[in-house]
């Protein structure tokens, strides 16, 4: 993995945002680090208790240091999440500090931390999805 020492924050913007990087991944282990397939900034201001949210595009072509050209989701699997950080606070001019990577894993865990999730599907429904999942 690409080491960064240097978040590349831009230290010229307000201190009244507070913005962290939601990051999820599909991958099922945590041994390494994946494409994410998901990137969102969450912006928060305590003083208004205002939240914003801010989706990437995880397409975006990007030079990624020691791997040249490539997707903006990439930048996991080459330095983690510390450089995807920063590859965003330089595309963006953000100052983003902190990030929440998440996997399916994890997910799975917050979701049963919740009591699970409900979802009510129609007949019609389980019939189209059995249809995708079984047809080869």
């Amino acid at each position: 993995l690409i080491q960064v020492d240097d978040l590349a924050i831009n230290e010229s913007l307000s201190g009244d945002w507070q913005n962290i990087l939601l990051l999820g991944t599909d991958s099922r282990t945590d041994r390494t680090y994946t494409l994410t397939d998901s990137m969102i900034v969450l912006s928060i201001n305590p003083t208004t208790s205002q939240v914003k949210l801010t989706s990437l595009m995880r397409d975006l072509w990007v030079e990624i240091p020691e791997h040249g050209n490539a997707k903006l989701n990439a930048a996991c699997v080459y330095g983690g999440p510390k450089l995807t950080v920063r590859l965003i606070n330089e595309l963006f001019g953000l100052n983003i500090q902190y990030y929440v990577l998440v996997n399916m894993q994890c997910l799975a865990a917050i979701e049963d931390s919740m009591g699970g999730i409900r979802l009510d599907v129609s007949g019609a429904e389980a019939s189209a999805i059995n249809r995708l999942l079984y047809s080869a």
